[in-house]
């Protein structure tokens, strides 16, 4: 075992040794010993948390995407709320308050439940000029074949002369 000179503070140290026991400093050329590893820094771990949560949200959402879309005909089924549920009824009132009472009756004419039904009540003037709109959502089940009513209330603009019932989304 040799001695060497360590090149911070120039004591004494084995030429075995992989740091100097009085300042720490690495000593270059020793026999058997390893480079020191690098660490990983955090900044490595969380791209690599990003990376994952990204890749899991694609292939998760690529599964959503793909259920209950095939068909013999290779045709979307029961999966378009739009085309599958229909507003067969349409009542609505609005007291003196100048609240508005809204019946609505909905068909699903497709082939699967849906569920959480989300429309725009959409009110005109008489000349047909858009007076506004609300977004509703019914927490409600809507079964295949069945018709539901649902019921909302809230204050109507101003002059509301018609009014139009359009459906957004459904789960």
């Amino acid at each position: 075992m040799a001695l060497v000179q360590c090149p911070e503070c120039k004591r004494e140290v084995s030429s075995k040794a992989s740091t100097c026991p009085h300042c720490g400093h690495p000593i270059g050329g020793a026999e058997g010993s390893t480079p020191a590893k690098k660490r990983v820094g955090y900044g490595m771990g969380c791209l690599v948390l990003i990376g994952l949560f990204i890749v899991v949200s694609v292939y998760t959402e690529s599964k959503r995407a793909t259920t209950g879309t095939s068909g013999s005909s290779g045709t979307s089924v029961g999966t378009d709320p739009e085309r599958d549920l229909e507003v067969t009824n349409h009542k609505w009132t609005i007291n003196e308050y100048g609240r508005a009472t809204h019946t609505i009756k909905i068909k699903n004419n497709g082939t699967r439940t849906y569920k959480d039904l989300v429309v725009n009540i959409h009110y005109h003037a008489k000349t047909g000029a858009s007076l506004g709109y609300e977004t509703v959502t019914f927490y409600e089940f809507f079964p295949v074949g069945k018709t539901i009513t649902v019921i909302t209330e809230h204050v109507a603009p101003t002059n509301s002369y018609q009014t139009a019932v359009s459906i957004i989304t459904a789960q």
